[in-house]
C-alpha cells in the first residue's frame, strides 16, 4: 500500500501466534467501519461495536493475548487516522462527492481492505526476521575463528559465495529482461529456453569475482530453474498456469521483492549443487551443521530427472 510505516510498537510479550490470533479476531470477530469526518483536509474516524472497544480497553491487561488485541485495535484507529489526501492519491483512488453514497460506501470499504492489508504485512514483517539472523549467524561462523577449512565449506555450501547487494541483484533482473532475449518455445512438457549470447555467456559465470557478472549469472540461472520447474510439473501433470517471458520475470520479481538475492539463491542453490558437483561437506562441526539445518527450509528442491 503502504498507510503508515510507524506506530505503536508491538508489546514484546506478544508472540507470533499471538498476534496473528488478535488480528483475526478484531478483523472477523468485531464490527467497526471506516467514516469520513472531514473533506478539506481529509479525515477518517472509526465507527465500532462493544467487541472492538473491548480489545482497545485491553492497554493495561497483564495478559499477552489481550495486549495484542489491544495492539491490533489501537493500529487500526492510527492508520485510519493518519490517512490524508497524498496516501489517498498513492492507493489510486479519488475522494467521493459529498451525497454520492455508493461511491462514499465503496472509497472507505477500499480503504478499510488496504488498512487490513497494512496491518497484515507489519505483523509479517515485525516477526519475519529469522533469515536475516541465519544470514548473520553465518557470516560470523564464516567470519569467526572456527578452522579455515571448515569456514570455506559453509561459505561455498550455503551459497554465502553467491551473495550480492540488494542493489546488484536489482540491475541484474533489469539487465537480464532488458538486455537479452533468451525465448521460450513450446508449452507444457515441450517448453524450452533459447538463450542467446549474453544470456548464455553470463549463466556459466557463477564463481565470477565481477559482482555484477555474479548477480547477472545467478538471474539467469533462476530463470532456467523456473523453466525446468514448469517442465517438471507438466510431465508431471500437475495444475500449474503457462510459463512464459513475462510470468517468469513476474515470478522472480516476487521472489526479490521477499528475499531479496536471498531468494535467488535459494531458488536456486539445489540445482547449482547438483549442476557444479557442491558436495556436502563431511561435517564434524556441530554449529556448521545447525546453520545448514536452519538453511534447508527456505531452498527450493527440484524433482531430479
Amino acid at each position: 500500500m503502504t498507510l503508515s510505516t510507524a506506530g505503536t510498537p508491538m508489546p514484546a510479550s506478544v508472540s507470533p501466534q499471538m498476534a496473528w490470533e488478535a488480528f483475526g479476531t478484531v478483523f472477523s470477530k468485531t464490527n467497526f467501519r471506516l467514516q469520513i469526518a472531514t473533506r478539506d483536509p481529509i479525515g477518517l474516524t472509526v465507527e465500532h461495536d462493544a467487541a472492538f472497544g473491548s480489545c482497545l480497553s485491553g492497554s493495561d491487561a497483564w495478559e499477552p493475548g489481550e495486549k495484542a488485541k489491544n495492539w491490533v485495535a489501537n493500529r487500526v484507529l492510527e492508520l485510519a487516522a493518519q490517512v490524508d489526501k497524498t496516501s489517498v492519491r498513492r492507493l489510486c483512488l479519488q475522494i467521493p462527492r459529498p451525497g454520492d453514497e455508493p461511491a462514499i460506501d465503496a472509497f472507505l470499504i477500499g480503504l478499510q481492505r488496504r488498512l487490513k492489508d497494512d496491518l497484515r504485512i507489519e505483523i509479517s514483517r515485525h516477526f519475519d526476521t529469522s533469515l536475516s539472523q541465519w544470514e548473520e549467524d553465518a557470516m560470523t561462523f564464516v567470519y569467526g575463528d572456527e578452522k579455515p577449512h571448515d569456514r570455506l565449506r559453509l561459505f561455498n555450501y550455503s551459497g554465502l559465495d553467491q551473495l550480492v547487494s540488494v542493489d546488484a541483484g536489482r540491475k541484474a533482473l533489469k539487465w537480464i529482461f532488458g538486455r537479452t532475449h533468451f525465448h521460450l518455445t513450446g508449452t507444457g512438457a515441450g517448453l524450452v529456453l533459447h538463450a542467446d549470447y549474453k544470456f548464455d555467456v553470463v549463466r556459466s559465470q557463477r564463481g565470477s569475482i565481477s559482482e555484477s557478472t555474479r548477480a547477472r549469472s545467478l538471474v539467469a540461472r533462476a530463470v532456467q530453474v523456473v523453466v525446468d520447474e514448469g517442465v517438471r510439473r507438466a510431465k508431471a501433470d500437475k495444475v500449474f498456469a503457462p510459463v512464459t517471458r513475462a510470468s517468469i520475470k513476474a515470478d522472480l520479481e516476487r521472489v526479490f521483492e521477499k528475499d531479496g538475492p536471498w531468494g535467488m539463491i535459494h531458488l536456486t542453490l539445489e540445482t547449482d549443487r547438483r549442476s557444479y558437483h557442491i558436495a556436502p561437506p563431511p561435517w564434524t562441526n556441530a554449529r556448521a551443521t545447525a546453520l545448514l539445518e536452519r538453511q534447508a527450509p527456505y531452498l527450493f528442491e527440484p524433482a531430479v530427472g
